[in-house]
C-alpha cells in the first residue's frame, strides 16, 4: 500500500486530502508569542488578518518530529 503524507505547506484543501486519503500533518505559525497548527488553532484568513494588524510578522516552523513518527 502506497500513502502520502505532507505537511500542510502543500496547501491541499481538506476535502481534496480526504477523498484522496492524503495525511496532512500542520505547520505550526508562531503569532505574539503562541503556537498555533495551521488549518487545525487558525485558518489563511486568520493569518492574513494579522498582517494587518501588527508589524510582527508570523513565522512558521515545520512540524515536530514526534508528529511525523506518529503517522509513520
Amino acid at each position: 500500500m502506497i500513502r502520502i503524507v505532507t505537511d500542510s505547506s502543500a496547501d491541499i484543501p481538506s476535502h481534496v486530502a480526504d477523498r484522496l486519503g492524503i495525511t496532512v500533518i500542520p505547520m505550526r505559525i508562531r503569532i505574539g508569542g503562541k503556537t498555533l497548527r495551521d488549518g487545525v488553532d487558525i485558518d489563511r484568513s486568520e493569518i492574513y488578518r494579522h498582517f494587518s494588524r501588527t508589524a510582527a510578522h508570523p513565522v512558521s516552523e515545520p512540524p515536530l518530529q514526534h508528529e511525523f513518527q506518529q503517522v509513520y
